[in-house]
């Protein structure tokens, strides 16, 4: 369907049997062009269509033509093939259009398939690649099958940050009035610092949603697995991940920015919820879901975030629990056996009902939340010092204030026993004043 003017120059050859054309046609000027219900000319766009085509009474053919497409300086340089037939009757005809090009795909994805616009929320920058459509059509049903080799491409300003990815293949199952259905996988890439390699899953569009489903992805000896639905419209999302012996170091940075105090170890577990928005601050904000982590055969190196809390504590020498956390980093390394947890997210409150950590040099049992939206702090536990440590301990330097002591020199003769020694402390107040949960903190610490 074209309505307007079309500025064109036309050369024509052959008989009442078999037209033959070359053209080459500035589409753009068209007030309207529409074909089979879903290619629509779109405002910013310029179109010039170049092509050799023959008409018989029966058929519209082409192999030879050309669409530029192009926006602003970019131009998508497609080789177009089509066919129609029984073009001159509604209940019979049909037709096939077939797109291919080996140039950037930067312009709308919704001018190839209109199903492919759900994609355009993810913001892919693609780098060069292969792009082949083929759609078969009537007046009454179509259906796209496409396959895409992309050499590399980018979700930007996606969830934490830029999704990248290298060598994608791309298949597309399109029907009309249908959900979209397309396979990805990946070589290799990086999410925000995460490195990862051999990615695939399953992604459907129907309507506003996005379902990805049978997600699979490798990082040096782990894995992770799981799904994900989104609303484009919304962005509310539902998700379930599954992950198995992953970077600890990276995958701490790339999320919390706390790489440097986990240098070491891997990580296991489930992360299942709810939230909102494709930014950090908007999903934390929204975000219920419930957490299952085991950390094994790991490092605490700094541990900057915990001394922030107890940093004032050094100012009594009969007060350790500073130094008893502190002690993680100085002994051995701050090498630790296992960190198991559970955690609660509820709209900016992270709650734990249990955190278990084992080391050769310490053990403890923590509990409690840290809302940020009501701005309060709730931690209490349990630890002990193993025997095992003592000889060490009992040697370090001592130092009123040095974070290297497990205890003052006021404890020091109380840990002459041979025997395990047990403690207790519990630490409240807002998160946005730290000193004075550590005030708390000193109030509540005692040896058993």
């Amino acid at each position: 369907d074209m309505k307007g003017v079309l500025p064109c120059s036309l050369k024509l050859s052959g008989n009442d049997k078999k037209l033959d054309f070359d053209i080459l046609a500035d589409l753009t000027a068209l007030k309207t062009l529409k074909f089979a219900n879903w290619f629509l000319k779109k405002p910013g766009y310029k179109f010039d269509l170049k092509s050799k085509f023959s008409v018989t009474p029966q058929q519209i053919f082409s192999e030879k033509s050309h669409l530029y497409v192009s926006q602003g300086e970019k131009t998508t340089k497609v080789k177009v093939d089509f066919h129609a037939s029984d073009y001159l009757d509604k209940e019979k005809s049909s037709y096939y259009v077939g797109f291919k090009t080996n140039q950037k795909l930067d312009q709308e994805l919704g001018l190839i398939e209109k199903h492919i616009s759900s994609l355009e929320t993810l913001n892919l920058s693609n780098g060069l690649g292969k792009f082949n459509c083929d759609t078969f059509g009537s007046n009454f049903a179509r259906q796209t099958i496409c396959g895409f080799k992309i050499k590399s491409t980018t979700a930007q300003g996606y969830g934490i940050g830029d999704l990248y990815g290298e060598n994608i293949n791309v298949d597309l199952i399109s029907l009309a009035y249908k959900p979209l259905d397309v396979s990805i996988a990946i070589a290799n890439g990086d999410w925000h610092g995460i490195p990862y390699h051999d990615a695939k899953f399953n992604l459907k569009a129907n309507g506003d949603m996005l379902y990805i489903s049978k997600l699979k992805t490798y990082s040096k000896k782990g894995f992770a697995e799981g799904k994900i639905d989104f609303n484009i419209k919304s962005l509310e999302s539902d998700f379930k991940i599954n992950g198995y012996n992953l970077p600890a170091n990276e995958l701490t940075e790339g999320i919390w920015n706390l790489g440097s105090e986990v240098p070491e170890g891997s990580i296991s577990g489930t992360f299942e919820g709810q939230t909102k928005g494709v930014l950090p601050e908007p999903m934390f904000e929204n975000l219920i879901a419930k957490a299952n982590v085991v950390i094994k055969d790991g490092k605490l190196s700094a541990l900057t975030s915990m001394q922030k809390l107890l940093t004032a504590a050094n100012t009594l020498k009969s007060f350790s629990i500073n130094n008893v956390f502190q002690t993680l980093v100085t002994y051995k390394g701050g090498l630790f056996d296992h960190i198991i947890t559970a955690l609660e997210y509820d709209k900016g409150r992270i709650a734990t009902k249990k955190l278990l950590l084992k080391a050769q040099q310490i053990e403890l049992n923590l509990e409690g939340h840290i809302d940020y939206t009501n701005d309060d702090l709730l931690l209490s536990g349990e630890g002990l010092i193993p025997k095992q440590s003592k000889s060490f301990l009992q040697t370090f330097g001592i130092g009123d204030a040095n974070l290297g002591n497990l205890v003052s020199v006021a404890d020091l003769s109380l840990v002459k026993s041979q025997e395990k020694r047990f403690f207790d402390f519990s630490l409240a107040g807002p998160v946005s004043q730290p000193d004075l949960a550590v005030q708390s903190l000193r109030e509540n610490f005692t040896w058993r």
